[in-house]
């Protein structure tokens, strides 16, 4: 498992990609962590003043005194080719010391693109056994609908004589 990480601080960008990662907005870039000790998909955000805070269910915040080093890794993707971005942040009681780029690897996007596109692909063109399922399940449906629509009609007539044969029945 891992941590989520948000980020509002301002972090470096390695040398000689400036211009490529410009167009990213690294506030809404995810990141995850490891280094939480035991890691538990918990959101976290980097603030501007680069301390950490836990983000609670209930909708609230924590600060978190972390010592230690923390790493975060992001995949930057970009139109033509993916990136793989990680920082070391060391953190002394809370607070920000040292933060450096570990890694910034290009990384091929033709397989995430290929099964980005078979999602959709999916999403879009139903099966041929979905099809059928889909009518067989109106067909089903309706029928039901018939069936119940002339019980219901014949238990009105039903009751209908059953008060016309208790009015003629009481008058005398």
């Amino acid at each position: 498992m891992f941590d989520l990480i948000k980020t509002e601080y301002k972090l470096p960008i390695p040398k000689g990609f400036e211009s490529l990662f410009s167009k990213i907005d690294f506030e809404k870039q995810d990141f995850i962590t490891y280094s939480f000790n035991p890691p538990a998909l918990n959101l976290y955000s980097l603030a501007v003043d680069g301390r950490i805070y836990l983000e609670k269910q209930n909708g609230g915040i924590e600060r978190v005194d972390y010592t230690g080093e923390l790493e975060i890794e992001s995949l930057l993707i970009l139109d033509e080719d993916d990136y793989l971005l990680q920082y070391k942040i060391l953190y002394y009681k809370g607070e920000l010391k040292e933060i450096e780029i570990s890694l910034c690897e290009k990384r091929d996007n033709k397989k995430r693109k290929e099964v980005e596109r078979e999602i959709l692909l999916g999403l879009k063109e139903k099966s041929y056994f979905a099809r059928v399922f889909e009518d067989l399940e109106l067909l089903y449906s309706s029928v039901i609908c018939g069936l119940l629509s002339i019980v219901r009609y014949v238990l009105g007539l039903l009751f209908k004589f059953t008060w016309f044969l208790q009015r003629v029945l009481t008058k005398s």
